[in-house]
């Protein structure tokens, strides 16, 4: 009798390219670029020249915080953002 190892197949994404960001968060590809920063509101990763990437973990704030905002669409600014993400965090006001 052979013993084989069992291997869990699923695994978690930490981070997404563009076109997979954009899937996720069903909006087309260039809504997402013109809600990146610096433009706009969420932060992506660049890993050289070409890649962008986006982690799972900003598009999820992103996604809790506009929900919760007044325009869900897309929050006011990138301090706005950041501020929120503050807040969301730490419970309180983005002041530590």
């Amino acid at each position: 009798m052979t013993l084989v190892p069992s291997y869990n197949t699923e695994t978690i994404a930490l981070s997404l390219r563009p076109r997979e960001a954009a899937r996720a968060l069903g909006i087309s590809e260039r809504k997402l670029w013109d809600l990146t920063a610096p433009r706009g509101p969420i932060p992506c990763a660049r890993l050289g020249r070409n890649i962008v990437i986006y982690r799972v973990a900003d598009l999820d704030t992103w996604l809790a915080v506009s929900a919760a905002s007044s325009c869900p669409a897309e929050p006011r600014s990138r301090k706005e953002f950041v501020e929120s993400v503050k807040t969301a965090q730490t419970g309180r006001g983005g002041d530590r």
